[in-house]
């Protein structure tokens, strides 16, 4: 969680919704790419440390409902 943290952090810095630190880093475009690197590598050694099908569960909770989505855009 303390990288899920530090990215929103950044994030915030970077829309100027948060004051800096004393020493005045981050509130840049690459420290708020480095901490989503630092999140999702996290976020891959977690789905490999507990074997967790990735592909799978993309598919099952989001691709699934993704035809019904396209279709609405051709509608429109």
């Amino acid at each position: 969680m303390e990288e899920l943290g530090e990215l929103t952090a950044e994030h915030l810095l970077l829309g100027g919704r948060a004051k800096p630190d004393a020493d005045g880093a981050g509130g840049t475009r690459e420290a708020l790419e480095n901490e989503a690197a630092d999140l999702f590598g996290q976020f891959v050694l977690y789905l490999r440390a507990n074997e967790i099908d990735i592909e799978a569960a993309i598919e099952r909770k989001w691709l699934r409902h993704l035809d019904k989505y396209v279709d609405l855009d051709a509608k429109m």
